[in-house]
Order: C-alpha cells, then sequence, then structure tokens
C-alpha cells in the first residue's frame, strides 16, 4: 500500500494557502451570526461541507421514527429548521405526524415552504431558537448544526427548555458540530474536514466562506454535551453516528 500521508497533508496545506489568499482579495462577510447563511446557496453548499451529512441526518430521522408514533395526533418540532433540509428526513421516516419548523429567518422558511408546499401537516413559526420556550408539548424534538453558537451555559439551559417541552417517553434529536477532548484530537478533526471538503469539490470561495462562519462557533465535547443532557433530565443517552467533528447526539426522557 502506498504511504500518501505526506501528499494529503501537503495539499491540505497549499488548500487553507489559497484560502488566506482568497481571503485577503476578498470583504468579510458581512452581517451578524443571523446572517451567515445565505438561503438560495444553503441546500447545494450542505452536504459539501458537512461530512457524512446524509448518514447524520438518516441516524436523526431514523431514531425519531422508532420513538415516535406514525399518526396524526404525534407532533415533531425542528428547532433551527433552515430549509427545512433535517425535517424532510424526518418527514420520510414517520409521514403522518404534524411538523412544526422554528427558525428566525424568513428567507429560510420560505425555501422550507417551497418544499413542504403540498404537505397540509407542516406548520411554521418565526422566532429566534436562543429564546426557545414552548408551552406545547411534542414527541420529539429535532436541531441540527446551530447549538455550537451558544455559550455552554446557554445550551445546558436550552436543552433543559426542550426537556420540559418533550412529552413522556420524548425523544431529543441533536446533530451537532463538536469539539474533541484534547488539542492533537481537535487538528485531526480539522485535518479530516478538509479532506473532505477537498473530495467534495468545495471551492476555495466556499470553503473560506465556511471559515469565516466558523469564527462565531463555540462547540462543546460530545461528553459535556452527554453529562448536560442527564443533568437536565434525559433519563437515557446516546451519540448515534459520529464523523470526528460532527455527530448525531439522542436523549430520551
Amino acid at each position: 500500500m502506498v504511504d500518501n500521508s505526506s501528499e494529503v497533508k501537503n495539499d491540505q496545506r497549499l488548500f487553507r494557502e489559497r484560502c488566506v489568499s482568497a481571503h485577503s482579495k476578498t470583504a468579510c462577510i458581512q452581517g451578524s451570526l443571523p446572517n451567515l447563511w445565505r438561503p438560495e446557496s444553503y441546500d447545494s453548499q450542505r452536504g459539501k461541507l458537512i461530512p457524512s451529512l446524509a448518514e447524520l441526518y438518516t441516524a436523526a430521522a431514523e431514531i425519531v421514527r422508532v420513538s415516535v408514533p406514525n399518526n396524526l395526533d404525534s407532533s415533531v418540532l425542528d428547532l433551527g429548521a433552515g430549509t427545512g433540509l433535517l425535517a424532510k428526513s424526518v418527514r420520510a421516516s414517520i409521514p403522518l405526524c404534524q411538523l412544526v419548523l422554528i427558525d428566525h429567518s424568513p428567507e429560510m422558511l420560505n425555501k422550507a415552504r417551497e418544499r413542504f408546499r403540498k404537505d397540509s401537516l407542516v406548520s411554521y413559526v418565526i422566532s429566534d431558537f436562543s429564546s426557545f420556550e414552548d408551552t406545547d408539548k411534542y414527541d420529539a424534538v429535532v436541531f441540527a448544526l446551530a447549538i455550537h453558537h451558544l455559550e455552554d451555559q446557554d445550551k445546558k439551559a436550552l436543552f433543559a427548555r426542550i426537556k420540559n417541552s418533550l412529552r413522556h417517553g420524548g425523544v431529543f434529536v441533536n446533530v451537532e458540530q463538536v469539539c474533541a477532548p484534547r488539542d492533537d484530537a481537535e487538528q485531526l478533526y480539522d485535518n479530516m474536514h478538509v479532506v473532505h471538503v477537498q473530495r467534495a469539490g468545495t471551492t476555495n470561495q466556499e470553503w473560506m466562506a465556511a471559515r469565516e462562519r466558523m469564527k462565531y462557533d463555540k462547540p462543546a465535547s460530545l461528553y459535556s454535551q452527554l453529562k448536560w443532557l442527564e443533568e437536565v433530565g434525559f433519563h437515557s443517552v446516546d451519540c448515534l453516528y459520529k464523523n470526528f467533528r460532527f455527530a448525531t447526539i439522542v436523549g430520551w426522557i
């Protein structure tokens, strides 16, 4: 077998250098965190930038399928739903449940409305997930790639509010970006992320923009998030799927 590890590392270095060079010639992304993603390019870039996106979302949808009855009395809340990518996977797994999509961006939810335009069981709420507080009860709450924008204490507080919004036996599924427990592992996480975006055909400009967005990230370790879920009252927790810095995390009450 040919050892091409040095070649891969060199490719990663060159890719990063090209991104830095492009960054020096291009204005930084404008606007605050809520406007970092463009609705028109969100779907097409997601798989290019997130390793194993299909597997992460399939794991989330499948655990909802086995945990939630497939009938009109069941309801699933998608927090930070964006264009409805994760909700699409959930809908394929349980076609008869009520779906509630919450996002702060009307433009993102408009994309979701287009996606589910023939689905009368989907409703939409414009709201910021970080201040989520709902008196309704759900059989499942799903979340994808957003909680890492919160401070750790705010993550835990949100977990508690989500737990309180679930019916008995409900499930919370969080597809999330996590950090490694130590620096050398974190470097590996990053290297493998670069390998993915290169293989996926991500352009320098797309990766540069992703790196700019990642400056806002405040990921917590997988272990910390599992522990916080237990501390706020989830009686069973698990990691269903993980690809270095991306994981599908679940908790049941």
